[in-house]
């Protein structure tokens, strides 16, 4: 099968040039939802959240699965209103996963040990759905510092929410910074 090469556009945020995937049309209909994608096929594994680990299901989707609060889609989903974070594409509380998708999400034997000892093997875990970001390579780090501010002002006046200000949580789409993780760190994660 022949590679299908994804068109980049290139941007400036600050006195920084940036590239990141440019969608085509035909990407945009053919978006997937979490009724049209298999999830007993295991995905690629591409980043780990404080209670959740990233998937790649389709190029330029990727899955945040695990703990995913609803109240944490409902703050990203408010932030992509205002073209501040990604756009939901699509959340459910209960998905039936791959084995070794549930395996990772297990406190005993997967990568995020969220409650010791406590074996989640084979459970149904909380799927969001969204656009893939770009990382922030290259950005000014005051101009990161100051997204971030504004970001954990905007969520604070916003939300009540406690964003946490890190790298990290900062990603490129559409030609701008976002932010990512919308969740409710516990204190000994901040």
């Amino acid at each position: 099968m022949r590679e299908r090469l994804i068109p980049v556009s290139s941007f400036c945020i600050g006195n920084t040039r940036l590239c990141e995937p440019h969608p085509s049309k035909r990407d945009t209909l053919t978006r997937p939802t979490i009724a049209t994608i298999n999830w007993q096929h295991p995905f690629e594994r591409i980043n780990l959240g404080g209670y959740s680990v990233i998937y790649r299901p389709a190029p330029g989707i990727v899955a945040k699965i695990g703990l995913v609060e609803p109240d944490e889609v409902v703050a990203q989903q408010h932030m992509a209103q205002l073209e501040k974070a990604l756009p939901v594409l699509d959340y459910h509380p209960l998905v039936k996963v791959a084995a070794q998708i549930s395996r990772d999400m297990c406190s005993e034997h997967g990568v995020r040990p969220v409650i010791r000892g406590a074996c989640g093997c084979g459970f149904a875990q909380s799927v969001l759905l969204m656009p893939e970001a770009a990382r922030p390579i290259g950005v000014d780090e005051q101009v990161l510092e100051t997204f971030m501010q504004e970001m954990r002002r905007v969520c604070e006046r916003e939300l009540g929410l406690d964003w946490t200000i890190t790298p990290r949580n900062v990603g490129v789409y559409k030609r701008r910074l976002v932010g990512l993780d919308f969740g409710t760190p516990e204190p000994e994660d901040r």
